[in-house]
């Protein structure tokens, strides 16, 4: 049965109703679905926090390409081991198209590990077996694995049921500082299958976007027999980014030698060295190499990646398609300019017309009537239907700016009510987003807000312990404004403690909570990068990044939850779901495993952030500790 007789047959799978009559289809603002309704129980009136573009008052200009659409089923997939083992899942089903949009991108990960590879094998054998033979054909690659790369040609290339394979692959220039490895990556893809469609896309210039800035994105569609299951968030298809939660130095871990030969690219493993870790303390100094963004740091690698990633089938994931269509269509690059060759180094390479990727896609025009089957979880949260938008921030050219992720963290962040729980690799470098959350801080003395960052971000370190301090700062009772204790606003970074050492974990995930009601999970850090550069005075510089938000209290909740549990561990209270309580669980976790420079084994994954080892001011309880050590008593 095709999917459009399907579609007219086929009633809403919760309610038993027929499909919204055609005068309910919002088609003005971008999307094609009906808009949503207030979250039953909620504390927001409806349409209180969504996106808006050029209808909101105040907005730096710019459009918002998609609206908030009911009809949604979302899962959270916590890390990268999770996120990968579902996208390798839909891959394997997919039986019309994958589209990915990659920015840090290793064609050779390998994605599924351990008992995930067994049941991946147990429920496609058939196309395992043809990995494995893929794989063999290839001198020096294990055969049970799954590289990505192996996957995507065997799908592109069989026999049987072809599949569309579709890549837009960032191509940084000259003044990005670093290849990527994107090169290595771009032949590799070229090298296991002439039957993948891999398209660059360059930033800036005579390009898309602003003239400082990167692709981004993360995401990944799927094209099936029963509809599109698409994916965003902080995950790349990159080597170290495989992940499980309990963030160890294993044998799991994407090292020099434990890459086969013939995927290693040179220019990522240099990311990846286990001695020299990014924010480790050496005894002297916090290990740091943050790039060429101004600060004084000298080495050090990322190892130990913590992420999170959105799974969702329903309206939205046809908005992640149109993305990738778009992105598709305006991908650019040195190769099409100078005689289709990217540089004298690389071969020859003819780039072959784009395909019509809007005829791609239009079986898939109606996905208000899909299952939640499409997802793999049987959690209560993702059997019910939820409100969702997608958001970008993208400048293809002036006049065509979205700046959607940037309007949706001002709202989140301006109109959060009574608490917010945020994660960042970036935490408010970008002094817009401090100011936003800041003034409501200020005016309401009930908000509570968690915050957990990098004990050692690779770029604007000062900048980010500067504006972190300021948060702080603000959220002190004015009746005693240097009791820290007491502060509304409190930092954490992670550790996994490996034979008493203090292994900094690197927080890569870039999400919110609002009010355990709202959240938002993507691409963007909160930075100007991040926010696009609707925040910048003149507006040069900014990335395309994408992310979805949701409005549902289960969602949310669940969202929260997972991340909580992961970082306290066995210090986990057993009422997650009382924010307050989380937040003195944070506060006591913390507190007793102490600084990322101390030594000692650690209850979950807690420790204060540096900020704190940086004096925020004397307090009366440094005074008296002081004046009783200088009595000669005891402290």
């Amino acid at each position: 049965m095709s999917l459009l007789i399907y579609a007219l047959m086929s009633k809403n799978s919760d309610t038993q109703e027929p499909l919204p009559a055609l005068d309910l289809i919002n088609k003005s603002k971008g999307g094609e679905g009906p808009l949503a309704s207030a979250e039953p129980g909620s504390s927001y009136p409806e349409e209180d926090l969504w996106a808006r573009g050029n209808e909101t008052k105040g907005h730096v200009g710019g459009t918002v390409k998609y609206r908030e659409q009911d009809g949604n089923y979302v899962q959270w997939l916590l890390d990268g081991a999770q996120a990968m083992y579902e996208m390798c899942d839909a891959f394997c089903r997919a039986t019309e198209f994958i589209y990915i949009i990659g920015c840090f991108f290793s064609p050779g990960i390998n994605m599924v590990r351990g008992s995930d590879y067994d049941k991946i094998s147990g429920k496609y054998p058939n196309i395992i077996d043809k990995v494995r033979a893929k794989n063999k054909s290839k001198n020096g690659v294990k055969e049970n694995t799954i590289p990505l790369v192996s996957l995507l040609a065997v799908k592109a290339q069989d026999q049987d049921n072809p599949v569309n394979v579709r890549i837009v692959l960032t191509h940084p220039d000259i003044s990005q500082n670093g290849s990527f490895g994107w090169k290595e990556a771009y032949e590799m893809v070229r090298d296991w299958s002439d039957k993948i469609d891999i398209r660059l896309a360059m930033w800036g210039g005579v390009y898309e976007g602003h003239e400082l800035g990167v692709h981004h994105q993360k995401s990944a569609i799927v094209g099936t027999e029963e509809g599109l299951i698409g994916f965003c968030g902080g995950v790349d298809f990159a080597f170290a980014r495989w992940a499980i939660p309990g963030h160890v130095l294993d044998k799991e871990i994407d090292i020099l030698d434990r890459i086969d030969l013939p995927l290693r690219i040179d220019a990522q493993m240099s990311w990846i060295i286990p001695d020299k870790v990014m924010g480790e303390w050496d005894g002297r100094e916090y290990v740091c190499n943050p790039g060429n963004f101004g600060e004084n740091c000298k080495e050090g690698s990322q190892v130990l990646w913590h992420d999170f990633h959105a799974k969702v089938v329903g309206p939205a994931a046809l908005d992640l398609a149109h993305n990738f269509v778009e992105r598709y269509n305006n991908a650019k690059t040195k190769a099409e300019i100078l005689d289709y060759q990217i540089d004298a180094k690389m071969k020859p390479h003819i780039i072959p017309p784009k395909a019509d990727l809007e005829e791609e896609i239009k079986t898939y025009k109606n996905q208000f009537i899909i299952s939640s089957d499409l997802l793999s979880s049987d959690k209560s949260y993702s059997k019910g239907k939820v409100r969702a938008q997608i958001l970008r921030s993208y400048y293809h050219k002036k006049g065509d700016e979205d700046y959607g992720i940037w309007e949706a963290y001002r709202n989140l962040l301006g109109k959060a009510k009574k608490n917010i729980y945020i994660e960042s690799q970036y935490a408010f470098e970008d002094g817009e987003v401090q100011k936003v959350l800041i003034e409501n801080i200020k005016k309401n003395k009930e908000l509570k807000v968690i915050i957990v960052a990098p004990v050692m971000p690779d770029h604007y370190d000062s900048v980010i312990i500067k504006n972190l301090k300021e948060l702080v700062k603000s959220s002190l009772d004015s009746r005693n404004p240097k009791d820290y204790s007491a502060a509304r606003v409190k930092v954490y970074s992670l550790i996994s403690n490996i034979n008493s050492r203090r292994v900094p974990i690197y927080v890569h995930a870039k999400i919110a909570v609002i009010d355990d009601e709202w959240a938002i999970v993507g691409s963007a850090n909160l930075d100007r990068m991040g926010m696009g550069g609707a925040t910048s005075p003149v507006q040069n510089r900014g990335s395309s990044e994408l992310a979805i938000l949701v409005h549902g209290k289960d969602q949310a909740l669940v969202l929260r939850n997972m991340l909580a549990g992961e970082h306290l561990g066995s210090g986990a209270p057993s009422n997650l779901n009382d924010f307050n309580t989380v937040f003195n669980a944070f506060d006591k976790i913390a507190s007793k495993n102490g600084k990322p420079k101390n030594n000692g084994p650690i209850t979950g994954q807690l420790v204060c952030h540096r900020l704190y080892d940086l004096s925020l001011t004397v307090n009366k309880s440094f005074l008296s500790r002081l004046f009783s050590f200088l009595a000669g008593k005891s402290i």
